[in-house]
């Protein structure tokens, strides 16, 4: 669990996208972005239009092999019809064209456990440097064994190969926002609280040179129930906060 110790953020943070499940917490760093690159967007555009709404000039990539069109057309965002994967092919992408010559690039990624997949790609040629911000959905294993119908081809993926992504982005980027899918169980590992589903955020090393553990208990008040009829879950003490667990 220490590869997902959360940090205080150097910069203001702010919701972007809907109430409730589909919005996200992002950090408010300096200067600009080459490119959004969001990794599963169904029926919902509303982080990727309220984002571009702030950054005039920026252009979107969609991708999403699920839908055959955005619920709402707009010239800024372009539907790639492909799911995120390791390789490309006819019906999948591992984004490599799309990330070429960029620098800044902001990305989201909500693709239901294939963050396993994806995401180590990102390590091997170390395009991970080009990202900027990342703002990620984590599906733990606890809840792809729960499912496995639904998340098909995902079986052997166990808790090693959740730390060791953690791990490994950690040597790059620095993880400043955590919010637990109140939508999922709670699973505990390690005698540590860790929800089946997540919402993190990372922010660039440099962006961070300074790091400092968290010390407000979970959620922010930046933060909103996916389920708005059920209760938040909290979370005190190592990882989440240097706060002493009850």
């Amino acid at each position: 669990m220490q590869h997902l110790i959360l940090y205080k953020c150097p910069f203001p943070k702010r919701r972007v996208g809907k109430p409730n499940d589909g919005g996200y917490i992002i950090a408010e760093l300096p200067g600009t972005y080459d490119l959004l690159l969001a990794g599963g967007v169904s029926d919902d555009i509303s982080f990727e239009t309220h984002f571009l709404d702030n950054h005039p000039g920026l252009e979107c990539y969609a991708f999403d092999g699920t839908v055959k069109s955005l619920p709402q057309q707009t010239s800024r965002i372009t539907l790639v019809n492909k799911n995120l994967a390791s390789e490309n092919s006819e019906t999948t992408t591992n984004m490599r064209e799309y990330m070429l010559d960029k620098q800044n690039i902001f990305m989201k990624m909500d693709i239901e456990g294939h963050e396993f997949r994806v995401l180590p790609t990102l390590f091997e040629d170390n395009r991970i440097q080009s990202i900027k911000q990342l703002v990620v959905e984590i599906h733990s294993p606890a809840d792809i064994q729960m499912f496995p119908d639904y998340f098909k081809g995902l079986s052997d993926i166990k808790n090693p190969h959740m730390f060791r992504l953690f791990e490994n982005l950690n040597k790059t980027h620095t993880l400043v926002h955590f919010h637990a899918n109140n939508a999922c169980k709670m699973n505990v590992v390690d005698g540590i609280k860790l929800p089946h589903v997540f919402e993190l955020t990372y922010i660039r090393n440099e962006f961070a040179p300074e790091k400092i553990q968290n010390t407000h208990p979970l959620p922010t008040s930046l933060d909103m129930r996916n389920k708005s009829w059920e209760p938040d879950y909290e979370l005190r003490g190592f990882p989440y906060s240097t706060e002493i667990s009850p």
